[in-house]
């Protein structure tokens, strides 16, 4: 699921959370975790890091993280470092 583009992030927030209310009354639990992927790369490219790594990790939560795919997990956990790394707090 793809929708975001840059430029109308406001929109695309809001079909993303539209989308989410769908998917978590059907119970989709893997639609869920690519929509929250989604919207934390939205809040990854606006340098919002906090916002970013919130949805990563409800991502990673909303199918369990045993069950994603070895490199999935791996990808998630670099754009998580990646993103921590830019925090003012977590810089050496």
């Amino acid at each position: 699921m793809f929708i975001f583009s840059r430029g109308n992030d406001a929109e695309a927030l809001i079909r993303y959370a539209q989308a989410l209310k769908l998917f978590s009354d059907l119970n989709n639990r893997k639609a869920m975790a690519s929509i929250y992927n989604n919207i934390g790369n939205i809040h990854l490219l606006g340098e919002r890091y906090e916002e970013a790594i919130e949805n990563y990790k409800q991502s990673v939560q909303s199918i369990g993280f045993l069950n994603l795919k070895f490199e999935k997990a791996i990808d998630y956990w670099k754009l998580l470092k990646k993103s921590l790394k830019k925090l003012p707090k977590f810089k050496k």
